[in-house]
């Protein structure tokens, strides 16, 4: 319910901590009609209980449906985690390889609140 009034009632263009939507399908279908994008940050959400393990943690589902997921870090310095150990434990302990993991980051690229000019400029030569 949450999500949906985000996106319909208040216009939002991406949504954190948003893996409850994989419990409903026309959340789902919301989210890929809208092309709205899901932060997720898989440590946060298994130290704060929202999953129950890194493994079970809906990421791979939310995106082999197509949503446009991205990975975070909630906050680094409480949750003793950075996106390139995010990325490994997604690796190792889900079914997302390097390809799903490289779209996760184009579309957090496009998702970014940095104006324009700023992202080419800090990301470019990055692939």
């Amino acid at each position: 319910k949450n999500i949906r009034t985000a996106i319909e009632q208040m216009g939002a263009d991406r949504i954190g901590h948003g893996l409850q939507a994989v419990e409903d399908a026309k959340i789902v279908e919301l989210l890929l009609q809208t092309d709205t994008p899901l932060e997720l940050c898989p440590t946060s959400n298994w130290l704060t209980g929202a999953c129950a393990s890194i493994a079970s943690h809906p990421i791979s589902k939310l995106h082999t449906a197509g949503v446009k997921t991205t990975v975070n870090t909630d906050d680094p310095g409480i949750m003793c985690t950075h996106l390139n150990r995010e990325f490994e434990l997604l690796m190792s302990q889900t079914s997302m390889d390097w390809e799903a993991l490289q779209s996760c980051v184009n579309w957090a690229f496009d998702a970014s609140f940095i104006p324009a000019e700023k992202k080419q400029a800090a990301w470019s030569g990055i692939s």
